[in-house]
């Protein structure tokens, strides 16, 4: 049950958006406002999006990395 990760967009203390991350993304090229914070809401780590370019580009910089599949050793910790 792997679901598509969320975001949240605040502007000052006020919650404005909890999307995808093409939603957000849309959402941010489309205005892009100087004060808007945007929170991963697995890690709670803010994000900064480089907004340059078509939103094509955008989506394909900030999309989430494919897991890799196949043979080879599990890492082990340190």
């Amino acid at each position: 049950m792997d679901t598509e990760p969320t975001f949240t967009t605040f502007e000052g203390h006020t919650r404005r958006l909890t999307a995808s991350l093409a939603e957000i993304l849309t959402l941010l090229h489309a205005q892009p406002r100087a004060g808007l914070l945007t929170f991963d809401d697995r890690t709670g780590r803010s994000v900064d999006f480089d907004l340059s370019g078509t939103l094509d580009e955008v989506l394909a910089r900030h999309a989430p990395e494919t897991p890799r599949t196949g043979p080879g050793r599990p890492k082990l910790g340190v």
